[in-house]
This record gives structure tokens, sequence and C-alpha cells, in this order.
């Protein structure tokens, strides 16, 4: 399971995402931008966070299913998607590597 670096700062949360909020675009497949990480926080319900990966013309699929109190952290440009596996609310937050003094 990928670990969010210790280097990074938060740069912006998006709170109480539900069925009904849910964008289509991570319904899948979505990838996060270069250099932005993302937490899933599950704070009612579950989800299913599906993470693609492969090469040559393979593709794998881990499914992970998050509950209640539980995150997945995504790498920047990981191809992923989320659903619901049970009504609820997640957020996402995401991070960048902190900038350093010139």
């Amino acid at each position: 399971m990928p670990q969010l670096p210790e280097d990074v700062q938060r740069t912006r949360t998006i709170s109480s995402v539900t069925p009904e909020s849910i964008p289509d675009r991570v319904r899948g497949p979505y990838w996060t931008n270069p250099g932005v990480w993302s937490v899933i926080s599950v704070s009612r319900g579950s989800i299913r966070l599906v993470r693609y990966s492969g090469h040559a013309g393979r593709r794998h699929d881990t499914i992970e299913v998050l509950g209640e109190g539980d995150s997945g952290v995504i790498e920047p440009r990981e191809t992923h998607r989320v659903t619901f596996a049970r009504n609820g609310a997640f957020s996402v937050s995401y991070y960048r590597r902190k900038r350093q003094a010139p």
C-alpha cells in the first residue's frame, strides 16, 4: 500500500463526497496530476478503490475496500477509480512536496 511521503504539505481538501456528489471523472479511470498525492479518507460507509497498473499492454487491477476510518494514498499519476460499496461519505486531501527555501 502506498505511503504519503514525509516532505509534503496539504494544498486542498474536498470534504464530504457522497454517492450523489461524486464526480463522474473519479468513477474511473482517473489519475492524479504529476507531483500530486491524494489521500482518500472514509468517514461513513465504504468505498472501492480500484488501482490500475501494468505494462506492455497488460493491465492488473488491485481492489481495496476502505471502510469508516480507513484511508488510501494515491500516488502521482496513478490511474484509479472510486465507487461506493456502501452509501456514506469520504474526503480527499491533495498534497505536494514542500518548497525548499533558496
